[in-house]
Protein backbone atom coordinates (compact mmCIF):
# COMPACT_ATOMS: atom_id res chain seq x y z
CA UNK A 1 0.00 0.00 0.00
CA UNK A 2 1.39 3.14 -1.26
CA UNK A 3 1.54 6.27 1.30
CA UNK A 4 2.42 10.02 1.22
CA UNK A 5 4.00 11.46 4.06
CA UNK A 6 0.62 13.13 6.13
CA UNK A 7 0.28 9.14 6.52
CA UNK A 8 2.97 8.42 8.05
CA UNK A 9 2.73 11.33 10.49
CA UNK A 10 -0.41 10.27 12.17
CA UNK A 11 -0.97 9.06 15.52
CA UNK A 12 -3.28 5.71 15.98
CA UNK A 13 -4.62 5.12 19.15
CA UNK A 14 -6.33 1.96 20.56
CA UNK A 15 -8.02 1.48 24.05
CA UNK A 16 -6.16 -1.15 26.37
CA UNK A 17 -8.42 -2.31 29.28
CA UNK A 18 -5.88 -2.60 32.71
CA UNK A 19 -8.19 -3.81 36.29
CA UNK A 20 -10.95 -1.24 36.04
CA UNK A 21 -9.65 1.47 34.05
CA UNK A 22 -9.47 2.22 29.87
CA UNK A 23 -6.25 3.54 28.89
CA UNK A 24 -5.99 4.84 25.60
CA UNK A 25 -2.70 4.02 24.19
CA UNK A 26 -1.32 6.60 21.72
CA UNK A 27 1.21 5.12 18.49
CA UNK A 28 3.31 7.01 16.19
CA UNK A 29 2.86 5.80 12.78
CA UNK A 30 6.51 6.44 12.40
CA UNK A 31 6.89 3.87 15.19
CA UNK A 32 4.92 1.44 13.63
CA UNK A 33 6.47 1.62 10.07
CA UNK A 34 10.10 1.61 12.19
CA UNK A 35 9.36 -1.78 13.37
CA UNK A 36 7.80 -3.23 10.97
CA UNK A 37 10.52 -5.73 9.61
CA UNK A 38 10.13 -7.20 13.86
CA UNK A 39 6.59 -7.32 13.83
CA UNK A 40 6.59 -8.82 9.95
CA UNK A 41 9.52 -10.02 8.92
CA UNK A 42 8.90 -12.17 5.74
CA UNK A 43 6.63 -10.86 3.35
CA UNK A 44 4.48 -13.15 1.83
CA UNK A 45 3.58 -13.30 -2.18
CA UNK A 46 -0.32 -12.28 -1.99
CA UNK A 47 -0.81 -14.19 -5.41
CA UNK A 48 0.04 -17.37 -3.76
CA UNK A 49 -1.97 -17.41 -0.75
CA UNK A 50 -5.33 -18.54 -2.17
CA UNK A 51 -8.65 -18.89 -0.19
CA UNK A 52 -8.93 -17.66 3.60
CA UNK A 53 -9.43 -20.88 5.48
CA UNK A 54 -11.72 -20.15 8.42
CA UNK A 55 -13.62 -22.20 11.15
CA UNK A 56 -12.88 -24.77 13.11
CA UNK A 57 -13.93 -28.57 13.57
CA UNK A 58 -13.23 -31.47 15.95
CA UNK A 59 -12.04 -34.76 15.02
CA UNK A 60 -10.24 -37.71 16.67
CA UNK A 61 -6.91 -38.59 15.04
CA UNK A 62 -6.40 -42.81 14.88
CA UNK A 63 -3.99 -45.40 16.57
CA UNK A 64 -2.06 -44.98 13.84
CA UNK A 65 -1.72 -41.10 13.76
CA UNK A 66 -3.91 -39.80 10.85
CA UNK A 67 -6.44 -37.11 10.77
CA UNK A 68 -9.49 -36.18 8.19
CA UNK A 69 -9.35 -32.91 6.52
CA UNK A 70 -12.77 -30.92 6.25
CA UNK A 71 -14.11 -31.37 3.14
CA UNK A 72 -14.30 -27.59 2.75
CA UNK A 73 -10.91 -27.16 2.43
CA UNK A 74 -9.54 -29.99 0.89
CA UNK A 75 -9.68 -28.39 -3.21
CA UNK A 76 -7.72 -25.02 -1.67
CA UNK A 77 -5.13 -27.24 0.60
CA UNK A 78 -4.42 -29.98 -2.20
CA UNK A 79 -3.30 -33.47 -2.31
CA UNK A 80 -0.31 -32.25 -1.02
CA UNK A 81 0.02 -30.68 2.17
CA UNK A 82 2.82 -29.73 3.89
CA UNK A 83 2.95 -29.88 8.15
CA UNK A 84 5.19 -28.51 10.78
CA UNK A 85 5.84 -26.83 13.98
CA UNK A 86 3.82 -23.44 14.56
CA UNK A 87 4.67 -20.55 15.63
CA UNK A 88 4.74 -20.09 19.52
CA UNK A 89 6.80 -18.32 22.56
CA UNK A 90 9.56 -20.42 23.89
CA UNK A 91 7.41 -22.44 26.77
CA UNK A 92 3.82 -22.38 25.42
CA UNK A 93 2.08 -24.88 23.72
CA UNK A 94 3.21 -25.50 20.29
CA UNK A 95 0.72 -26.67 17.89
CA UNK A 96 1.21 -27.91 14.23
CA UNK A 97 0.20 -25.89 10.78
CA UNK A 98 -0.71 -26.89 7.41
CA UNK A 99 -0.65 -25.16 4.68
CA UNK A 100 -0.31 -26.03 0.60
CA UNK A 101 2.89 -26.96 -1.55
CA UNK A 102 1.77 -23.38 -3.00
CA UNK A 103 1.60 -21.19 0.15
CA UNK A 104 4.75 -23.51 1.66
CA UNK A 105 6.09 -22.48 -1.88
CA UNK A 106 5.54 -18.78 -1.09
CA UNK A 107 6.86 -19.06 2.53
CA UNK A 108 10.38 -20.65 1.35
CA UNK A 109 10.25 -17.99 -1.27
CA UNK A 110 9.89 -15.12 1.53
CA UNK A 111 12.64 -16.58 3.64
CA UNK A 112 15.49 -17.15 1.22
CA UNK A 113 17.10 -13.74 1.90
CA UNK A 114 17.06 -14.25 5.58
CA UNK A 115 20.73 -13.54 6.67
CA UNK A 116 22.87 -16.02 7.78
CA UNK A 117 23.76 -14.08 10.66
CA UNK A 118 20.92 -13.91 11.90
CA UNK A 119 20.78 -16.60 14.46
CA UNK A 120 17.59 -15.73 16.06
CA UNK A 121 15.52 -16.14 12.99
CA UNK A 122 18.05 -19.05 11.53
CA UNK A 123 17.21 -21.02 14.93
CA UNK A 124 13.68 -20.93 14.35
CA UNK A 125 13.88 -21.56 10.62
CA UNK A 126 16.13 -24.70 11.49
CA UNK A 127 12.95 -25.96 13.52
CA UNK A 128 10.29 -25.27 10.98
CA UNK A 129 12.21 -26.75 8.18
CA UNK A 130 13.50 -30.07 9.79
CA UNK A 131 10.02 -30.99 11.31
CA UNK A 132 8.52 -30.07 7.97
CA UNK A 133 6.75 -33.20 6.93
CA UNK A 134 4.71 -33.79 3.35
CA UNK A 135 1.51 -35.17 4.10
CA UNK A 136 -0.80 -36.83 0.83
CA UNK A 137 -4.75 -36.62 1.50
CA UNK A 138 -5.74 -40.36 0.76
CA UNK A 139 -9.16 -41.37 -0.59
CA UNK A 140 -10.97 -40.65 2.68
CA UNK A 141 -9.74 -37.37 3.01
CA UNK A 142 -6.78 -38.38 5.47
CA UNK A 143 -3.66 -36.99 6.21
CA UNK A 144 -0.77 -39.48 8.05
CA UNK A 145 0.97 -36.69 10.79
CA UNK A 146 4.56 -37.82 11.67
CA UNK A 147 5.27 -38.93 15.46
CA UNK A 148 7.78 -36.76 16.16
CA UNK A 149 5.23 -33.53 15.06
CA UNK A 150 1.81 -35.65 17.13
CA UNK A 151 4.30 -35.39 20.35
CA UNK A 152 5.64 -31.98 20.01
CA UNK A 153 1.87 -31.07 19.53
CA UNK A 154 0.96 -33.67 22.35
CA UNK A 155 -1.53 -35.25 19.76
CA UNK A 156 -3.47 -38.39 20.90
CA UNK A 157 -7.48 -38.71 20.18
CA UNK A 158 -9.47 -35.55 20.57
CA UNK A 159 -8.06 -32.76 18.45
CA UNK A 160 -9.13 -29.38 16.76
CA UNK A 161 -8.59 -28.33 13.55
CA UNK A 162 -8.13 -24.66 12.98
CA UNK A 163 -8.73 -22.15 10.13
CA UNK A 164 -5.60 -19.86 10.50
CA UNK A 165 -5.98 -17.22 7.05
CA UNK A 166 -3.59 -19.19 4.79
CA UNK A 167 -2.81 -21.81 6.79
CA UNK A 168 -4.97 -24.60 9.28
CA UNK A 169 -3.31 -25.16 12.97
CA UNK A 170 -4.00 -28.39 14.55
CA UNK A 171 -4.55 -28.93 18.08
CA UNK A 172 -4.73 -31.05 21.12
CA UNK A 173 -8.87 -30.05 21.72
CA UNK A 174 -7.63 -29.55 25.40
CA UNK A 175 -4.85 -26.96 24.73
CA UNK A 176 -7.27 -25.50 22.20
CA UNK A 177 -10.58 -25.25 24.78
CA UNK A 178 -7.86 -23.65 27.39
CA UNK A 179 -6.49 -20.73 24.70
CA UNK A 180 -10.15 -20.35 23.65
CA UNK A 181 -11.37 -20.37 27.19
CA UNK A 182 -9.19 -17.24 28.01
CA UNK A 183 -11.40 -14.65 28.41
CA UNK A 184 -8.95 -11.41 29.09
CA UNK A 185 -8.48 -9.11 26.35
CA UNK A 186 -5.40 -8.69 24.31
CA UNK A 187 -1.85 -7.65 25.23
CA UNK A 188 -0.17 -4.09 24.46
CA UNK A 189 1.82 -5.98 21.75
CA UNK A 190 -0.83 -7.31 20.41
CA UNK A 191 -3.00 -4.81 19.97
CA UNK A 192 0.09 -2.68 18.54
CA UNK A 193 0.51 -5.24 16.08
CA UNK A 194 -3.56 -5.58 15.53
CA UNK A 195 -3.24 -1.56 14.62
CA UNK A 196 -0.60 -1.61 12.24
CA UNK A 197 -2.71 -3.87 9.97
CA UNK A 198 -5.82 -1.86 10.57
CA UNK A 199 -3.83 1.15 9.18
CA UNK A 200 -2.57 -0.67 6.38
CA UNK A 201 1.05 0.14 7.45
Amino acid sequence: MTQNKDELTKNMSFYHKSGDKCHEVVVQSSYLNGIKGALYPFEWDSEATGKVLIGCFEHNMDSKGRIIIPAKWRLDLGARIIVTCGFARKGDYQCLMGMSEERWNAFVNAVQNVSLADIVVQKALRKLFALACECELDKQGRILIAPSLRDRAQLDGDIMLAGANNRIEIWNRAKWNEEMDDESGFDDETLLALTRIQSGL
